[in-house]
């Protein structure tokens, strides 16, 4: 026979026990003077033999309860080695280290990854140098790579001593294919004990919540019997934590601004008195930030507050803002929040009229005037300069910031030339046509500027809608803020009875930002060099469309002007995590895409070959969270465009919630061990669960017969009585 724990057997004198009860139980019979007992002697004989069996299986099954409670203790029918043998006995250990974000929780003694590290580290060289070790570092990648088992410790250790903790998130299937790839090169045999997957992780509760069946997906515990052992690695409840979350623009009324954020508490106690700071600065790199606004907030124990900011820059242009919690605590990364603050400046507009009338209100300008000089906002925002294609000799292009180009069908050769260039140095042109336009003239006049081409006129008697713009990023880069929802809405009541219709191929790239409701582009949006360009598909007086006596028309124009003056005004905004790609669309000329960290230094770089067939490519997030600039270089090394990167931690690691240690053993239904690794007073709690198929006659059967034995004999305990 074999016994697991044959000390156990020692216990066995402990059957003399229900024999000596048997024996002493028994009564001597006091002999009493009866008359006639006769009849009462023949009844005793038969009671007698009935008592007697009772006796007997009464002693029988208080042996038998005995015996089970030692047989169970000792294991019966598991093979026993000697202790010398046991202290050497092999095993599998891999262990799994999360470098994830959330890891980067700093408390009292230094940050959770660094204790991990050293646990880890101590863990694995206090194991029998017999036991073959691997380990597996983390976080949305594999850190590590997926060395075989080994008895070599120096490797492992080597591997954990140079690990990093990222601004990634958790992935614990990566971790667990990882296990199983070791596995598989370390050959380890199904008839072996089984592999301990040792887990060092704050156990951040949405990644790790269904870590049980994550496990059994990754690796096959059927083939190789499987023990999960979970590390916590505890955060100080005494190191206070908050974060920034969900800014949003709640007012944009141009020029006075306002913004909101939330504060909120991470911990279940109350937080300090923390400071909030708005700052600005202009956009160059090395410019310094200008404290603004300043919030002080005491938070109750999971409070979130909503902080409004009321901003009136001091400036024109775009800038960048910045909101941060001042005083230090458990995790910096969301501490700060980083956006751009557009503050329009006073654009200078040329407006070239093809069809001059003298009667100024039958003027193709009319309107587009009245748009742009009545009332004090207006004329706060434009300088408004009339001129006619015949007059604009008289004018140095470079002097205005955006041309206006209405139905004018050619200009001077000179002036050709210098709107190309006035055009690829930055500034903004608009045109809009009308009946001066002869289709052949305009496309020869034009075509080595703008990248369309004419193809003809179109009349419709009863007039054709325009259809709601579409919130892509370009038409929200230049109409999203200015514009509210009921003034887009509101173009779909404008009426076009004759607009011209572009050829269906063209030679450059330009998007649709508004459009017919035939499907006819209304509105092309492009650029040359550094500048933008707006082309309007009908005319901006009353003959051709309705339009300028529509309520939007002021605000469309003016925003759609605005945006041409100002080249900083598209600069986009892009919002990544660490660890993500995302697809961007190519722009004309760009040959080059560069990402620039807020020091200005190039962390990255993507040419031309690695723009995709649908003329997009695809950016990875750098692997610091922060603010970084997206370039885009022309052949000249000149920046035709900008956006702001702003990189971020996933959302998962920037928070408080973690699984208990009764969370633990609820998703692992075990009950829990405390052990102590490393031979000192404090210790750590592990978790584990096996395959349910390995051990069960060991654990579930002998508990059930168990129980059977010990209801049976006291059932026969109390009718023995």
């Amino acid at each position: 026979m074999n016994f697991g724990a044959a000390s156990f057997l020692w216990f066995l004198p402990l059957l003399s026990v229900p024999i000596l009860i048997h024996l002493f139980e028994k009564k001597r019979a006091i002999v009493h003077a009866f008359a006639a007992t006769e009849f009462v002697l023949k009844s005793i004989e038969k009671v007698k033999k009935k008592i007697n069996l009772k006796s007997l299986l009464l002693l029988i099954l208080r042996t038998a309860g005995i015996l089970s409670i030692i047989l169970i203790f000792a294991e019966w029918g598991r093979q026993s080695l000697p202790v010398s043998e046991k202290k050497e006995q092999k095993k599998d250990i891999v262990v799994v280290l999360d470098a994830s974000a959330s890891m980067q929780w700093v408390n009292g003694q230094g940050d959770l990854f660094s204790q991990a590290k050293k646990d880890a580290r101590n863990f694995i060289e206090h194991l029998p140098a017999s036991n073959r070790v691997s380990v597996v570092v983390f976080a949305k990648q594999l850190q590590s790579t997926d060395r075989p088992l080994s008895i070599d410790r120096e490797q492992v250790l080597k591997a954990i001593d140079q690990s990093k903790v990222t601004f990634e998130g958790t992935n614990p299937q990566v971790a667990f294919q990882a296990v199983q790839s070791i596995l598989d090169k370390s050959k380890v045999e199904p008839t072996q004990s089984p592999v301990e997957v040792h887990v060092f992780s704050d156990w951040t509760s949405n990644p790790w919540k269904d870590a049980q069946n994550i496990l059994m997906q990754a690796v096959k515990p059927k083939q190789v019997p499987l023990k999960l052992i979970a590390h916590e690695i505890k955060r100080d409840p005494a190191v206070s934590e908050v974060a920034l979350e969900n800014f949003q623009w709640s007012a944009a009324d141009l020029p006075a601004q306002r913004f909101q954020v939330d504060i909120k508490n991470l911990m279940l106690r109350n937080a300090p008195a923390s400071a909030l700071t708005f700052a600005i600065r202009p956009l160059s790199q090395d410019a310094p930030f200008t404290e603004i606004v300043r919030s002080e907030n005491s938070l109750s124990p999971s409070e979130v507050k909503t902080i409004p900011f009321d901003f009136r820059s001091r400036s024109s242009g775009v800038e960048m803002g910045r909101l941060a919690i001042t005083e230090k605590d458990a995790l910096s990364f969301n501490n700060e929040l980083y956006f751009l603050v557009s503050s329009p400046k006073r654009a200078k507009i040329l407006i070239v009229d093809g069809e001059k009338d003298l009667n100024p209100f039958l003027s193709e300008t009319f309107f587009l005037n009245k748009a742009l000089t009545e009332g004090a906002e207006a004329e706060a925002r434009f300088f408004v300069v009339n001129t006619s294609s015949q007059e604009i000799g008289q004018h140095v292009l470079s002097n205005y910031d955006v041309v206006v180009l209405a139905n004018v069908n050619r200009l001077p050769q000179g002036k050709m030339i210098e709107l190309r260039s006035f055009l690829e140095s930055g500034g903004g042109v608009f045109v809009s046509l009308g009946d001066q336009i002869n289709v052949e003239e305009f496309n020869k006049n034009f075509r080595n500027i703008f990248p369309i081409a004419l193809r003809d006129v179109v009349a419709e008697e009863k007039g054709v809608g325009l259809r709601t713009l579409s919130f892509e990023k370009e038409t929200q880069r230049i109409f999203g803020k200015s514009l509210s929802v009921s003034d887009l809405h509101l173009l779909e009541f404008v009426k076009i009875f004759k607009y011209f219709v572009f050829e269906t191929q063209s030679f450059g790239k330009y998007k649709t930002l508004l459009s017919l409701s035939s499907g006819s582009p209304m509105l092309l949006w492009g650029n040359l060099g550094k500048g933008q360009f707006g082309i309007w598909a009908s005319s901006l007086d009353r003959e051709w469309n309705d339009f300028p006596v529509q309520t939007t028309f002021l605000p469309f124009m003016q925003t759609l002007l605005q945006s041409l003056s100002n080249s900083d005004a598209l600069i986009d905004e892009m919002d990544l995590v660490v660890g993500e790609g995302k697809s961007i669309q190519s722009v004309r000329d760009v040959k080059v895409l560069k990402i620039i960290n807020s020091e200005g230094q190039e962390v990255d770089k993507y040419s031309l070959d690695q723009v995709q067939g649908d003329g997009s490519v695809t950016l990875q997030s750098p692997t610091v969270p922060g603010v970084y600039w997206v370039n885009g270089i022309d052949q000249n090394g000149d920046v035709l465009t900008k956006t702001l990167l702003k990189v971020g931690v996933p959302p998962e690691e920037n928070q408080a919630d973690i699984l208990s240690t009764a969370d633990l053993l609820e998703m692992t239904q075990e009950k829990a061990v405390v052990r102590d690794d490393r031979g000192e007073a404090s210790k750590q709690m592990l978790v584990s669960f096996e395959d349910r198929g390995s051990h069960i006659f060991y654990s579930f059967v002998p508990a059930l017969l168990m129980a059977l034995v010990m209801l049976l004999f006291l059932e026969s305990w109390v009718s023995a009585r």
